[in-house]
């Protein structure tokens, strides 16, 4: 509107008034979709998952993550990665206790076994993190039409060596950084220097491929295997190696 009014003034073609309603209207429709969205999330979709035993805001947590990743993983601008890190944990920070919740498997692993043994607890985290990514998938697939911006080993070194050290340093940060800001650098450093390892993406991206009639390739795949399951190792391994080195 102010460009209109102050710049160029207005043109009124079909395309250009269809435009300038849509600048208007979406930021609107979004913030009355939110509403019923957190709704949604915090009433009917909470009793749904904790009949489950599952947790509703990791699911949703783990929705808005990967979401998030897949709208800018195209963008290719290094400031617009680490632009939406920062937005999107400040907005987990306000909904939930990032201390509280994790959002990443390999956090979920860290928690789980690195200072005892909680194979059903991880269970129910990962579930709830893959209900979330799977339908981030979904709508992304409408929204974006773009898919996840998995990492992709060349090997299944490569997958097991990247992997392990994402799941250690995100463990740890999740541990150690403080604030909303500090853990979204982390995870901005991390998935520059190593990849995107989201193990409940990748679960839900090859559950989507498999309904989709592609096959069950992707479960047999040793490379999709490692990267799965590397970053829970190294989510592992942030709980274990202090207590082995005496820290």
């Amino acid at each position: 509107m102010g460009n209109g009014l102050l710049g160029d003034g207005f043109s009124f073609d079909v395309e250009s008034l269809l435009g300038l309603a849509s600048h208007l209207i979406a930021p609107m429709l979004g913030g009355i979709l939110s509403a019923r969205l957190f709704a949604l999330v915090d009433d009917e979709l909470a009793s749904l998952l904790d009949a489950l035993k599952l947790s509703s805001k990791e699911c949703f947590g783990s929705f808005l993550v990967v979401l998030v990743a897949i709208g800018v993983g195209g963008s290719g601008s290094a400031f617009i990665d680490f632009a939406a890190a920062i937005g999107i944990m400040a907005v987990l920070d306000l909904i939930y206790s990032i201390n509280s919740f994790d959002f990443f498997p390999s956090v979920s692993a860290f928690r789980a076994f690195g200072d005892g043994l909680d194979a059903l607890g991880f269970a129910k985290k990962l579930g709830a993190q893959s209900l979330g990514a799977l339908c981030a998938l979904l709508l992304s697939s409408w929204l974006f039409d773009g898919t996840y911006p998995f990492a992709v080993p060349a090997s299944v070194g490569e997958a097991v060596a990247n992997g392990t050290l994402f799941g250690l340093y995100l463990s740890w940060s999740f541990k150690y950084a403080k604030g909303s800001i500090g853990f979204a650098l982390i995870i901005f450093t991390t998935i520059s220097s190593f990849g995107s390892f989201n193990s409940a993406a990748l679960l839900s991206s090859a559950l989507l491929e498999t309904i989709g009639g592609g096959g069950v390739g992707s479960f047999t795949d040793p490379i999709w295997i490692a990267t799965l399951a590397a970053p829970l190792l190294g989510g592992v391994l942030a709980g274990r190696l202090p207590a082995l080195i005496g820290v």
